[in-house]
């Protein structure tokens, strides 16, 4: 989708960047090289993990990101990591190439590689302090998540468990197409007490079918019925 997010024309890439300055952007491991490409406003670059990629080539993204001159932010899935040793090993790399954040999930495998099965698991190795990654993003789900139907208060009890541990966090979402659903989901967490920062994902530039191929890689399970439903094809006038 990168190619394609190039390829808004000029003038409307220019006003619909404007009014922002923190863009950012997710990208598979293998589309690494193509962020030398991207405006200097997209400085956060998102590496994906979604289920069998090898854990070389998101730390392989990440030190090509950060060559590049950008932030990598990579996906740190509890549930694809045998054990606190490669946990440890994992995080060592990454602070190697000046990862200075991460995007915990728990990873959409149905069995999990080891001895973990959640973020909160991962959290209370103790490695993340160990190794000064304070600052992380949890995933949030405005339209539920499939694999854990609690996923409120899983959220929850993360953001409590973090604060009590000087963890600083920010809540990111998967891109979604119902704004009312959407809204609702952030008045209900500023309700809660959540003062978090909260990023909505929203697609770039896309064709049905590339939005219906990475929904799908991505478990964006709600939004893509919505595709489904009702033809939706995006126009150069989106963009994330």
């Amino acid at each position: 989708m990168i190619a394609e997010a190039l390829s808004i024309p000029g003038p409307f890439l220019r006003e619909a960047r404007a009014p922002c300055t923190n863009w950012s952007l997710e990208i598979v491991p293998k589309h690494a090289e193509s962020v030398r490409d991207l405006p200097q406003d997209i400085r956060e670059i998102y590496i994906t993990m979604v289920p069998g990629t090898p854990w070389v080539d998101v730390i392989a993204a990440a030190r090509t990101v950060h060559r590049l001159g950008r932030s990598p932010i990579p996906n740190i899935t509890a549930r694809s990591i045998p054990d606190t040793a490669s946990l440890e090993q994992l995080l060592l790399q990454l602070k190697e190439f000046r990862v200075e954040q991460a995007l915990l999930i728990g990873g959409g495998i149905p069995e999990p590689a080891g001895e973990f099965t959640s973020v909160l698991e991962l959290l209370q190795t103790g490695l993340f302090e160990k190794h000064g990654l304070l600052d992380l993003d949890l995933a949030g789900h405005p339209e539920g998540n499939p694999e854990d139907p609690h996923a409120e208060q899983s959220l929850l009890d993360k953001l409590t468990w973090g604060r009590e541990h000087g963890f600083s966090f920010r809540i990111v979402t998967q891109w979604c197409f119902d704004a009312d659903t959407v809204n609702d989901w952030i008045f209900r967490l500023r309700e809660l007490g959540v003062t978090e920062p909260l990023h909505i994902g929203v697609p770039g530039p896309a064709t049905m079918k590339t939005l219906m191929r990475f929904a799908s890689l991505c478990g964006v399970k709600a939004s893509a019925t919505v595709l489904r439903k009702q033809g939706l094809h995006l126009t150069p006038g989106c963009c994330s």
